[in-house]
């Protein structure tokens, strides 16, 4: 018995680490639920999923009136919020052709005792009162009801006021006859023991039809009286009350004892924010799609039946064949929800995130290597092998970037990567995932990871700039936060240059980037153009101030912001190796691009984008094993991960072989022989100068791929010369 538990707990892991990228409906750009379930009634507490999970209704035979009110978002038994903006969206994918009113809310979470349970900091994405926690919360808020009625009939002061005098009656249980067209029924209420006839203002509360008025009774026939709050029998330990985010009241009726003082607790909103987020989609005509959608933002029976490893494993039979009782989806919903709470009992978020730091915090190499909160809400998460980071201390220069795609919501990742010749691989050398990316976050972020590599390596990490060795180039796109972060690092390090020196010194922009950024001008002449793609090549900087003043002031809109931004003394020193303070051979001997980082994203994105936290970091651990693994064959036993020939002068010739077939798909078509006539004479000069144009720019790559070239061939040569040297 207990093997076979082991083989279903291992074979989950991994379906687990599979739920998050299996999309099922697509309601908008950003809006994707990973579950979808229909129903004829409401859902007054829909399930939620990180990845979204949509619960659709069937509202044929339905008004379209009563269908809107019976299913409306106010329905929801959550605390809700936000503004409550609906949108129009013209087309939603789930409804191809059909115009849809979507409204966005948010969970406002709820209000819990000081000393609730420790079982209520458990998040939950469905509600089963058949569960032990919300059958404990449903009785606590029975018992609510109650211990509130009784508590406002004691601290409920009498109104009446007499000769200046106000009334001291206490609390007293009464009765009174109601009567109903022509029905008589007696009702309980609670007044004033000093009440008499004709007298106004005195202590009046209706009973409430959900109390129990024998248990009522009880209490106002204590022995204590009404006023039972030295009665330690009336103590409980854990509070189990929730609250609606709405409520008014501040204080909790159960009592609590702290020391040896009997208390009421005070209730405070939850620390924790709840992350869930409501959407509720009304087609226009419900009458031709009569459906209504409140969608949600784990494992389902449907991915585990259909992934490929329980199919392997079943080698084709069903799943019932293992045993009749799996002919049952809800048992096997119960069994993954049952293993999923087992390996993840804090979810997947960075809670789960935590949980997993702190369980494997003792191994000898955890990949889970830091996590640091701040004040201003920040988390960094720094993920890597002792053997990633030690390598990074090894290199002259790296690639820096970060990757919206693999993360579900506002978590991002940042990733080290380089291209390495010797292996003709590109590798990944850390994650780090944050949520801000502020200067002062990035700061942080370099805080953390340079710290994480000295005391790996037990030695000061060296920068080419400081130490004379170590890393010379960190290449990088224009992010303002980033660039900023780094320089402030490295200034609180070593402050015998400013932030910005030190960014001249090892910061280099890619020119990727760079020139992509210029092609999306599309209003600016072809001229302009040319002059931007000029600067990176100018090696004199009175040249390049030229360039710049001439694109400034050439009164072509944007050109001025675009010339202000070169101009910025970090910017400048990144795109241009005139101004660059960076060792001449570095920047010559180090890419010119960030291709490295992006084909890194490009790969690990391949093994799943849209991930919960948790996931995604599973799945780059799982990567950058197989690619490190990769690198250890390949050096043990001399068998590549590839046929092709990866090297750096391979990849520029085919580059250029590339670019050669992109001009060429690009040429237009040529007009008839008739048309071409009538247009010789007026546009022929017109012709001549766009010829004598894409000529110079084509002459001038040219110069530029053999620039490239020849310096490859001199590094190959300086490296055979030293291989010369230590071999005699």
């Amino acid at each position: 018995m207990e093997e076979n538990y082991t083989f279903f707990d291992e074979e989950c892991e991994e379906l687990i680490e599979e739920w998050p990228i299996q999309n099922i409906a697509k309601f908008g750009r950003n809006l994707i639920a990973s579950e979808i379930r229909y129903y004829l009634e409401f859902q007054e507490y829909p399930n939620s999923l990180e990845t979204g999970f949509a619960s659709v209704y069937n509202v044929s035979g339905w008004d379209e009136t009563d269908a809107k009110e019976a299913f409306s978002m106010k329905n929801i038994q959550y605390s809700y919020g936000g503004n409550g903006t609906i949108r129009t969206i013209k087309n939603c994918e789930f409804f191809p052709g059909i115009k849809v009113s979507k409204e966005q809310r948010e969970c406002l979470g709820v209000k819990v005792c000081e000393f609730a349970s420790k079982e209520l900091d458990i998040g939950h994405t469905s509600v089963d009162f058949s569960i032990p926690l919300f059958r404990k919360m449903f009785e606590a808020d029975v018992e609510f009801h109650k211990q509130a009625t009784i508590w406002q009939a004691h601290e409920y002061q009498c109104g009446h006021i007499n000769n200046g005098i106000k009334c001291t009656g206490k609390p007293k249980l009464g009765e009174f006859t109601q009567i109903i067209s022509s029905t008589s029924s007696k009702r309980k209420f609670i007044g004033c023991t000093n009440w008499k006839m004709g007298e106004l203002d005195h202590r009046y509360m209706i009973i409430p039809d959900n109390i129990d008025l024998e248990l009522l009774e009880t209490m106002f026939n204590h022995a204590n009286g009404i006023d039972f709050e030295r009665d330690e029998s009336n103590v409980i330990d854990e509070c189990f009350m929730v609250r609606p985010n709405s409520t008014r009241s501040d204080t909790c009726p159960f009592l609590h004892k702290t020391g040896n003082h009997i208390v009421k607790g005070i209730i405070n909103k939850k620390a924790e924010p709840c992350p869930v987020k409501f959407y509720h989609i009304i087609p226009e005509d419900l009458k031709n799609c009569p459906f209504i959608v409140t969608i949600s933002m784990d494992l389902t029976a449907r991915k585990l039946l259909t992934g490929s490893m329980i199919k392997a494993y079943l080698n084709g039979k069903q799943i019932s064949d293992l045993h009749p009782s799996l002919n049952n989806q809800s048992k096997i919903n119960y069994y993954i929800e049952k293993t999923r709470r087992s390996q993840y009992p804090f979810g997947q978020n960075i809670l789960g995130v935590t949980y997993e730091f702190m369980k494997h915090e003792m191994s000898t190499d955890p990949y889970i290597r830091s996590i640091r909160f701040l004040d201003n809400g920040q988390y960094i998460i720094l993920c890597a092998t002792k053997q990633q980071l030690k390598t990074i201390k090894e290199l002259t220069h790296i690639e820096i970037d970060m990757a919206f795609k693999r993360i579900h919501g506002k978590t991002n990742e940042w990733k080290v990567s380089a291209y390495l010749s010797h292996v003709q691989k590109t590798l990944t050398f850390v994650r780090i995932f944050t949520n801000i990316e502020t200067a002062e976050a990035y700061k942080n972020l370099f805080e953390d990871l340079f710290t994480c590599i000295e005391k790996d390596t037990g030695e000061i990490f060296n920068f080419y700039h400081i130490h004379g060795k170590g890393l010379g180039c960190i290449l990088a796109d224009q992010h303002k936060g980033q660039a900023l972060g780094l320089g402030q690092y490295l200034y609180s390090k070593y402050p015998i240059f400013s932030p910005i020196e030190h960014l001249q010194h090892i910061y280099k922009l890619c020119q990727v980037h760079y020139k992509r950024n210029i092609d999306k001008n599309k209003h600016l002449s072809q001229e302009i153009k040319d002059a931007m793609y000029l600067i990176p090549t100018l090696k004199i900087q009175d040249d390049v101030l030229r360039v710049l003043n001439n694109i400034q002031f050439c009164d072509e809109p944007g050109t001025e912001d675009w010339a202000k931004d070169k101009l910025i003394p970090w910017v400048l020193s990144g795109i241009s190796v005139a101004f660059t303070k960076m060792d001449y051979v570095i920047w010559n001997q180090t890419p010119n691009n960030t291709n490295a980082g992006e084909s890194a994203h490009a790969n690990v994105n391949r093994d799943g984008c849209n991930l919960s936290l948790l996931a995604g970091i599973i799945r780059g651990c799982d990567f950058d094993k197989r690619s490190w693994e990769s690198i250890h064959v390949n050096q043990q036993y001399n068998v590549s991960d590839s046929y092709r020939n990866k090297s750096n002068l391979t990849r520029s010739i085919q580059a250029e072989k590339r670019a050669e077939k992109r001009k060429k798909g690009k040429q237009p078509v040529l007009p008839s022989n008739k048309t071409k006539k009538k247009k010789n004479n007026s546009n022929e000069n017109d012709e001549n100068l766009q010829i004598d144009q894409q000529q110079n720019r084509v002459a001038l790559e040219k110069l530029n791929i053999q620039k490239q070239m020849n310096d490859e061939l001199e590094r190959e040569i300086t490296l055979l010369e030293k291989r010369k040297q230590i071999m005699n």
